[in-house]
Order: C-alpha cells, then structure tokens, then sequence
C-alpha cells in the first residue's frame, strides 16, 4: 500500500513530536475526516489539495 507510513501516523503523537501545532499538506487525500478534525482540535491548520469540505470541519471544530 502506498503512503503506508503516514496513514499510520497518529496525529496527537505527531503534535508532540514537532513539538506543537503545525500546518499539515494533504496532497494526496490521505486524512480521513477523523483525523483532519483531530488536527484542528490540536491547533493546527490543515488544507488539502481538492477537498473542499475541510472548512466545514474546521469551522464545526471551532464553534465547538
């Protein structure tokens, strides 16, 4: 399976180990929308190349 590695990756471990928030790139649509959510409940920015619903979950995310 390609991309193997970072559909593994556990976003509150990945938080942590850059050492805070981050901008995450998903040029390839490989975040699930759990984990999209994850990531802004985490603090950090995330975009994707073609998804479109991204901002519906950031702004859900942040009324929360």
């Amino acid at each position: 399976m390609r991309h193997r590695q970072y559909l593994e990756l556990d976003p509150d471990w990945l938080v942590e180990a850059c050492g805070g928030p981050m901008a995450i790139i998903d040029c390839f649509a490989l975040l699930d929308d759990e984990k999209i959510r994850r990531y802004f409940e985490l603090g950090c920015e995330v975009k994707g190349l073609g998804r479109g619903h991204v901002k519906r979950i950031k702004d859900a995310v942040n009324m929360e």
